[in-house]
């Protein structure tokens, strides 16, 4: 089952439910203002995403900005309400682990029990009292890790731009909100619920400010929703109002829009990843894979370990790409022709744009917002 991801801007519209919160708080435990705000975050998550498996992180560090964490829910509280509804078997809790060697591991979730189900349908806590709040932050900033050493989400000083991002993603989830949106089984049934979502952009600070003095919004940007998930052919059924749906692509768009930023028009010259180093063919998923790491390092070291880690996880051998095409592919050609010889003939073939390549994660976050900046256009006409 999808996790969810836990929302610091949910609130209810109903006075039962804040009766039930501060009842249920007494009966857990709680004696702090601040816990019993943990606790009705956790609930109106549990029941605003149907009881999916709620992702809720334990570590001692700030949670959210101000912005996007209305009620300062803090990591101390947060952690003392999620003890206490597992000590009274209210949820079930797996605590996430880290492999500080591999920088690796698993996220903390909890699932609510049956006592806390009946609990909630008691007292009329429902879906539909459940609501994102209407100034709910959906314009996004977060650290660079390059420069910070980590990803967390920072504040920072709105500017006329970042209003009117603002406006335009207020404007796709009102009509998000207005739209039913679903994963159809073969039989016309309902699989997947794909309404109440609530879609932001994520921009990276880079430390570079415009001329005001603000961040300057032009590094990532790109818009996620619970959609970006789904297969190929689980998108394939998805009925927007009751409707079929067809599914538009933008091909090989990271290189497109970087020639529509140098030259003002898309690529001419055909399939951008066909490519021939003496007079060998090189597949396709490979080179559009080598494109993508292309923009977000800066060496062709970097570019070739990257790539084998694409097809050869941590702890494979060669051996364990048997019967896998796109590894056998990989194989052929880093034993072929080579890798650095396939990154010099594709910056060969795109001279013009070879300058933004091998660069760094700056320049790959800028060909990112290009990109979304491309979807916000369709999006919001």
């Amino acid at each position: 089952m999808n996790t969810a991801k836990i929302d610091y801007e949910l609130e209810y519209s109903a006075e039962n439910i804040g009766e039930f919160i501060s009842s249920l708080s007494g009966t857990i435990g709680l004696t702090r203002k601040e816990q019993t705000n943990a606790l009705q975050i956790i609930l109106l998550n549990l029941v605003f995403y149907s009881f999916r498996p709620l992702v809720t992180p334990r570590a001692k560090k700030m949670l959210a900005p101000r912005r996007s964490n209305p009620l300062g829910i803090g990591a101390g509280s947060l952690v003392t309400v999620l003890d206490a509804l597992e000590g009274t078997g209210h949820v079930v809790q797996t605590k996430g682990v880290k492999d500080l060697a591999s920088n690796t591991g698993t996220a903390t979730t909890i699932v609510a029990t049956d006592k806390l189900k009946f609990l909630l349908n008691y007292h009329g806590f429902f879906k539909h009292l459940v609501n994102r709040s209407s100034s709910a932050e959906c314009l996004l900033l977060r650290n660079s890790e390059t420069i910070h050493r980590n990803k967390h989400l920072k504040d920072y000083t709105d500017s006329y731009r970042t209003n009117m991002m603002r406006v335009e993603l207020e404007k796709y989830n009102s009509l998000l909100s207005d739209t039913d949106i679903c994963v159809t089984e073969n039989n016309n049934n309902q699989e997947t619920d794909l309404n109440s979502q609530f879609v932001t952009r994520k921009f990276i600070d880079f430390e570079i400010h415009d001329t005001g003095g603000t961040e300057l919004f032009a590094f990532g940007g790109r818009m996620y929703a619970a959609w970006c998930n789904l297969s190929k052919e689980q998108r394939s059924r998805i009925t927007i109002n009751g409707e079929e749906c067809i599914e538009l692509d933008y091909p090989a768009s990271h290189v497109n829009v970087m020639y529509k930023s140098v030259t003002g028009d898309w690529y001419q010259d055909g399939d951008p990843y066909e490519l021939e180093v003496d007079g060998t063919e090189i597949p396709r998923h490979l080179v559009k894979k080598l494109s993508s790491i292309m923009l977000n390092v800066s060496s062709v070291t970097a570019a070739r370990r990257s790539l084998q880690s694409a097809y050869i996880r941590q702890g494979q051998g060669i051996e364990d790409l048997e019967g896998n095409s796109d590894g056998e592919d990989y194989i052929r050609a880093a034993d072929g022709v080579g890798i650095p010889s396939i990154i010099q003939a594709y910056l060969d073939k795109h001279q013009v744009v070879a300058r933004l390549f091998l660069q760094d994660k700056k320049t790959g976050a800028q060909n990112q917002y290009l990109e979304s900046e491309l979807i916000m256009d369709i999006a919001i006409p």
